[in-house]
């Protein structure tokens, strides 16, 4: 993820990335990836809102945000 690209991101994440229920995605435009951090800030809505980057994933339409933050954790 790089400044400006379109991102899906969760907002409140839950404790555990196994918890299961039911959490939503928003999209934003990426303006500062921490990595060290692990953390995001992103414009959404009018909003500047940080976030952490694990939950955080660039909007593509071919590919569905819970599969890829599922392939990210078993790839760790």
């Amino acid at each position: 993820m790089k400044r400006g690209d379109i991102i899906r991101f969760v907002r409140t994440p839950p404790a555990n990335p196994y918890d299961t229920g039911i959490w939503s995605y928003e999209y934003g435009l990426l303006i500062r990836f921490d990595k060290r951090l692990k953390k995001v800030l992103i414009l959404s809505n009018d909003q500047i809102i940080s976030a952490e980057s694990d939950w955080c994933s660039i909007a593509e339409e071919e590919k569905d945000f819970i599969d890829d933050l599922a392939e990210r954790s078993v790839t760790k």
